[in-house]
């Protein structure tokens, strides 16, 4: 199985835990185990069986998270899923931030002049619970462009999301961006506060 194959297979196990916990249960094991219990006469042994069908009726939920946090950032970025995808699929933005998922664009902003700017398309729908969750994900300093550009959204749905999480001192206002060099003033710079 190649690199590739492993990464999606542990990316799969783990959305469909999420979705189902009973998914990664393996009954076989189980049988196995309960087999193990119904034979046996030792009292220990018996005890020691009965905590592993325990064990196996809730699966190893460690092992696959762990799993996800180890190849999610390479295999998000090699397939460009973005970070409101994941979110989307109930990935909760803690787990985001653990496997270095973050969809923050400020260094790239920042390392590179952005183009001329073209008309703008008509930004996508989305509400402010899931830019609340996107900005949640955030390791760095952001302005409301990177939002709008990551996420979407207007540019007024998307000041509102922010100055929500401001007033729920969830996200900090850092002041003008010092790495603005265009035209008209700097945008604001912000910051998620850690919960």
């Amino acid at each position: 199985m190649s690199e590739d194959d492993v990464a999606e297979q542990a990316i799969r196990r783990y959305l469909q835990w999420l979705g189902d916990p009973a998914s990664i249960v393996d009954t076989d094991a189980i049988d196995a185990a309960e087999a193990v219990v119904r034979d046996t006469t030792d009292v220990i042994a018996k005890l020691k069986a009965l905590s592993r069908v325990e064990q196996l009726r809730a699966g190893d939920s460690t092992a696959v998270r762990s799993a996800f946090l180890e190849h999610a950032k390479a295999w998000g970025d090699a397939n460009q899923i973005s970070p409101a995808s994941w979110i989307r699929l109930g990935v909760p933005p803690e787990v985001l931030r653990e496997a270095g998922v973050t969809g923050n664009r400020a260094t790239v902003r920042a390392s590179s002049p952005r183009p001329a700017a073209a008309p703008r398309a008509k930004a996508a729908s989305v509400s402010i619970g899931q830019i609340s969750a996107h900005v949640a994900t955030l390791t760095e300093p952001f302005v409301l462009t990177d939002l709008a550009d990551s996420i979407g959204g207007s540019p007024m749905t998307v000041r509102k999301a922010v100055d929500q999480l401001v007033a729920e001192r969830k996200v900090r206002r850092l002041g003008p961006d010092p790495t603005h060099n265009g035209r008209g003033r700097a945008p604001i710079r912000y910051e998620t506060v850690p919960a």
